[in-house]
């Protein structure tokens, strides 16, 4: 998959990848847009499963992850398979979760050990809402792995009903 600078626009899956789903292709994402997509289990606009994707230069906005039966994990992208950040905006993305015994995770991003490295990326404006006693963790971006961040910027993001407001490792 190659897309450039290309609009995913209030897509919806009921479980993965709102926009997205990249199993095991090679994935490479610039200047595109992804606004207001939606799943109900991970990955609000793109699910990497055990795929390679790049994403550069794009912008991701409102994207959403609400679980009713099942934790909710990364709001705009759940990064399972390897993956890399380079200039992209974060922006207003979320993950809430209803079920007892579920958490909500990355507001923005969830890494399963898949994200390589996050590079002059701003992550703003995301959140995480645990509405039961299961915490909410990491604002703007849940890491599983060991992510190196270079030169990002993480601003007002939040995790309400756990930790980590911007990042939780």
């Amino acid at each position: 998959l190659w897309a450039t600078n290309s609009i995913f626009a209030d897509n919806t899956s009921s479980t993965e990848g709102g926009a997205v789903f990249n199993n095991t292709g090679s994935a490479r994402l610039s200047g595109d847009t992804f606004e207001g997509n939606a799943a109900g289990a991970s990955g609000g606009a793109i699910f990497n499963a055990d795929g390679v994707m790049a994403v550069d230069n794009s912008t991701f906005t409102s994207n959403s992850v609400n679980a009713t039966v099942t934790t909710a994990d990364g709001g705009a992208i759940f990064a399972d398979g390897e993956t890399e950040l380079t200039a992209d905006l974060f922006s207003g993305n979320s993950t809430t979760t209803t079920d007892a015994s579920a958490g909500a995770n990355g507001g923005a991003v969830y890494n399963n050990f898949g994200l390589n490295s996050i590079n002059g990326t701003t992550f703003t404006g995301n959140s995480t809402t645990s509405t039961t006693s299961t915490a909410g963790l990491g604002g703007a971006l849940f890491d599983g792995a060991a992510v190196t961040i270079t030169g990002s910027t993480f601003q007002n993001n939040t995790a309400t009903n756990g930790d980590g407001g911007a990042l939780y490792e």
